[in-house]
């Protein structure tokens, strides 16, 4: 069974929804399901490459680790 959700969304996104469902020919909540669903797995997927990132930060030995000052002033890149 789906579930219908209700919010208020600022007048020039309702306008963009409305204009994009009309060029697809779709309907609003077409485009609405669609942008959830992108945003949701592109969160999902950042949201598991920060839990990676934690984990081998955890295990990286702390004196392998450089700052970027440190990397900008060894390459010569201050500004």
């Amino acid at each position: 069974m789906d579930s219908t959700f209700t919010f208020k969304a600022p007048n020039s996104l309702a306008k963009q929804i409305a204009a994009l469902a009309q060029k697809m020919e779709r309907p609003k909540s077409y485009i609405i399901r669609k942008a959830l669903e992108r945003f949701i797995e592109e969160a999902m997927e950042d949201e598991e490459d920060y839990r990676i990132a934690l984990e081998r930060l955890a295990k990286d030995d702390p004196k392998k680790r450089f700052s970027f000052e440190e990397i900008k002033r060894e390459h010569d890149l201050e500004d």
